[in-house]
């Protein structure tokens, strides 16, 4: 078979050479020596068809993918949106609960000062207490013992 054959009889578009249609609805480029055979401008009028079909295919193919990528931009836009608000939430949670640590830490720490504060002036009153009840003691048990005189070994206590 001679390249002019196949020009005067060109197979329909997409099943070039019984090879079947490649994906999304392209036709195959024909090889410029298959259509430049016996038939002439009806060969070249049939390529630039086929090489229009093509174009129409691939621009169809390119709006298509186009809508799914500005679908897909406008989804992630929206859950940015989302998470952005839910991140301006947990930094305001956090802020709150850092405060609130602060706050805690403070009042305990002045809890933590004033029982220890109590608990030094208890101690010095109760040293103090247990001063002066032994000096009273001691000061007591001296005027007895000047109040009754000693008992001198060998002498007993008359009645």
């Amino acid at each position: 078979m001679s390249n002019s054959s196949h020009s005067a009889h060109p197979p329909p578009a997409g099943h070039q050479n019984g090879a079947p249609p490649p994906p999304n609805g392209q036709t195959p480029s024909v090889p410029t020596s298959q259509s430049t055979g016996g038939a002439g401008s009806d060969s070249a009028l049939e390529l630039m068809q086929r090489l229009t079909s093509q174009l129409d295919g691939m621009n169809k193919n390119l709006a298509r993918h186009a809508q799914a990528f500005e679908a897909q931009r406008v989804l992630d836009e929206k859950y940015q949106q989302q998470v952005a608000a839910q991140t301006a939430d947990l930094h305001a949670v956090d802020t709150r609960m850092t405060n609130l640590s602060q706050t805690y830490s403070f009042e305990i720490d002045q809890v933590k000062t004033a029982l220890q504060d109590s608990f030094g002036d208890l101690r010095k009153t109760l040293n103090n207490n247990a001063s002066n009840a032994t000096k009273r003691h001691n000061a007591l048990m001296l005027s007895l013992r000047e109040a009754v005189p000693a008992m001198q070994p060998g002498i007993v206590a008359s009645h």
